[in-house]
């Protein structure tokens, strides 16, 4: 590689990893009533500016995480087999923050 290159290569792998570094995320524990655990239950995250959705689903402990999003304010809707929706409005993400938003489902 050449001395001229090396610099060029090292900003773009810098400005790229401080570009990730920035990114946010959001998780949680979806649970019922009686404080058991809800898998797969389907998360929606609407950025509220832009109309964009991420989709994702609780694991077998009932955790969900979604990353990458922008800073922003946003829709969380969960929804699962007889359990109402539940849907939580203008949550407020900021840069590189890891949010915690834990959600208990109504039976319905």
């Amino acid at each position: 590689m050449t001395k001229q290159l090396l610099p060029k290569v090292i900003g773009v792998f810098l400005f790229a990893s401080l570009a990730w570094a920035q990114q946010a995320e959001i998780s949680g524990f979806i649970k019922d009533p009686s404080g058991g655990v809800v898998p797969k239950a389907q998360v929606t995250l609407t950025n509220l500016g832009t109309n964009l959705q991420l989709i994702g689903s609780s694991n077998s402990e009932g955790l969900y995480r979604l990353s990458s999003l922008s800073p922003g304010v946003y829709r969380l809707a969960v929804e699962a087999p007889g359990f109402e929706q539940r849907v939580i409005d203008n949550i407020t993400i900021e840069v590189a923050a890891k949010v915690t938003v834990n959600i208990n489902l109504s039976v319905g």
